[in-house]
C-alpha cells in the first residue's frame, strides 16, 4: 500500500510495499511514484485523483474503492510485476492525499496464461482430430462409390458375356443341324456343350457368390464326354 500526494510523490509505505518492490522506506519517501510505475505520469496522477474525488460525493464513500486497472510494477532488480492497483478514498492522511492498493496478480495471471494456451491447444487439437475425421468419412464415401461402380460393371460385363456365350451357341446349334452326321457334326455337339458349360459358369458365378467350380466342372466334363456326345454312342 502507498499513500501519495497530489503531485504523485510517495509519502507513505506500508512494510509489504517496501518488501515486495526491494526499495528501503527511506528511498520511497519523498520519490515519485513512477520509481514503482515506471508508465506513471502527472496526467495520470490527476485521473487518480479525480476518480476519488467524484467516489467521495458517494454514499459512505470514506470505505469506498476504486479499481484502476492491471498495471506492470518494477522492482528495484527490474523484475516486472503485474499488479492490480486500487484507489482507496480515505482522508485520514489529510487533504490531497490518495492510498494506492497494489495486489500481485503475476502468479494467477501466469496461471491464467497457462490455462488459456492449455485451452488453445486443445482447441487446437479437437480442430484436427474432427478435420482427420471428416477426411476418413470423405475417403471412405469415395471407397463405397468406388466399389458400387465397380460393382455395376462388373454385372454388366457378365451380363455381355452371357448374351454373347448364348448367340455363339445358338449359331453353333444351327450349323450342327445344317451338317450331315460324322465327325464334323459331333465336333460342333462338343463345341456346342462347351459353350453351354461357359454360358453357365458365367451365369451363376455373377448371381451367387457361393458358386461351386468344382460341381460345374464335373457335370461339363461328363456332358462333354464321347458316351453323352451326339452320335457318340453309335
Amino acid at each position: 500500500m502507498f499513500v501519495v500526494d497530489d503531485r504523485g510523490r510517495i509519502v507513505d509505505a506500508n512494510p509489504m510495499a517496501v518488501e515486495n518492490y526491494g526499495w528501503s522506506y527511506e528511498e520511497l519517501i519523498g520519490s515519485s511514484f513512477s520509481r514503482v510505475l515506471p508508465t506513471f505520469t502527472e496526467a495520470d496522477c490527476e485521473s487518480w485523483f479525480a476518480q476519488a474525488a467524484r467516489r467521495a460525493q458517494s454514499i459512505d464513500a470514506s470505505f469506498d474503492v476504486a479499481p484502476v486497472d492491471h498495471l506492470t510494477f518494477e522492482r528495484r532488480d527490474g523484475r516486472l510485476i503485474q499488479v492490480e492497483l486500487e484507489l482507496l478514498g480515505m482522508d485520514w492522511n489529510g487533504p490531497g492525499r490518495l492510498v494506492l492498493i497494489a495486489r500481485d496478480v503475476s502468479v494467477a495471471m501466469a496461471r491464467e496464461t497457462a490455462l488459456q494456451r492449455e485451452r488453445d491447444d486443445l482447441e487446437s487439437e479437437v480442430r484436427k482430430s474432427t478435420s482427420a475425421l471428416r477426411e476418413i468419412q470423405r475417403m471412405e464415401g469415395l471407397m463405397k462409390r468406388s466399389l458400387e461402380e465397380k460393382d455395376t460393371l462388373l454385372k454388366e460385363i457378365h451380363h455381355r458375356v452371357k448374351n454373347n456365350l448364348q448367340m455363339v451357341s445358338s449359331l453353333l446349334s444351327l450349323q450342327q443341324e445344317q451338317m450331315p452326321e460324322g465327325k464334323p457334326q459331333s465336333l460342333l455337339a462338343e463345341s456346342v456343350t462347351r459353350r453351354s458349360c461357359s454360358h453357365r459358369w458365367n451365369s451363376c458365378s455373377a448371381s451367387s457368390p457361393s458358386f461351386h467350380l468344382r460341381g460345374s466342372t464335373r457335370s461339363c466334363t461328363e456332358a462333354s464326354s464321347p458316351g453323352t456326345r451326339r452320335g457318340g454312342g453309335r
